[in-house]
């Protein structure tokens, strides 16, 4: 019976992250006009951006829960792979869109985005609140690149960003993104991710504070070793 219940459970789990996976690309083919320009394919890539930030969150903040149902080293290469991936969708997403939309051209573009952010607020201040999720993804990703060579608490003030980057990210699409500004399936979606985050940052608080409470030994203090005998 408990076999049953571990499978069923990660099951569910499975049909889940296959909703996120395809969601983005129903919603997006859905709205798409009957002519669509090259700006409609690149927004695509901030749905998937945004989708894939919350799965490496999720595969994160719930690893001890996960470990039950999958092997814990599956689920932390996931959770890297997937890190770096978004990393990559969220670098051209911006970079795409805004050399289409900003007069200024790629290398206006490249200014405004990567050495003026807020300058951005040119296209909208919103569009800010994105720049600013990439430049915290970044940070987050090279942090777990670093692992190896950083201590685990040293580790966990950069790498645990990425929770920031999801509610700018959030904010962000919410209120500007062209399938999610009002109530579809997707918004809805967005909407669960933003419990399930809450809920894990929840979760990693208690953590950060349990660990006060009884700090990890010398011998596991880098985040690589932290990280496997957790």
């Amino acid at each position: 019976m408990q076999d049953f219940a571990k499978n069923a459970l990660a099951a569910l789990v499975l049909v889940f992250l296959a909703i996120i996976l395809v969601a983005p690309a129903y919603a997006w083919l859905s709205a798409l006009p009957a002519s669509p320009g090259t700006i409609d394919y690149f927004r695509l890539l901030g749905l998937y951006a945004f989708s894939l930030v919350f799965v490496s969150i999720f595969l994160s903040a719930f690893a001890d829960q996960l470990a039950k149902l999958f092997p814990r080293p599956k689920t932390l290469k996931a959770h890297m792979a997937l890190g770096i991936f978004a990393l990559i969708l969220a670098f051209s997403h911006p970079l795409a869109l805004y050399a289409i939309l900003a007069a200024g051209g790629w290398l206006g573009t490249l200014a405004g985005i990567f050495v003026f952010p807020l300058a951005i607020s040119a296209l909208g201040p919103i569009q800010s609140l994105g720049t600013i999720a990439l430049y915290l993804i970044v940070i987050a990703v090279i942090a777990g690149i670093l692992r190896k060579k950083m201590r685990y608490t040293t580790f966990l003030k950069f790498h645990d960003l990425s929770y920031l980057a999801f509610f700018f990210g959030f904010f962000h699409s919410i209120l500007i993104g062209t399938h999610l500004r009002n109530l579809t399936a997707l918004s809805f979606l967005w909407f669960a991710f933003l419990i399930i985050v809450v809920i894990g940052l929840i979760l990693k608080i208690r953590g950060v504070l349990s660990r006060k409470r009884a700090p990890v030994p010398e011998s596991v203090q880098s985040a690589e070793q932290a990280i496997q005998n957790r």
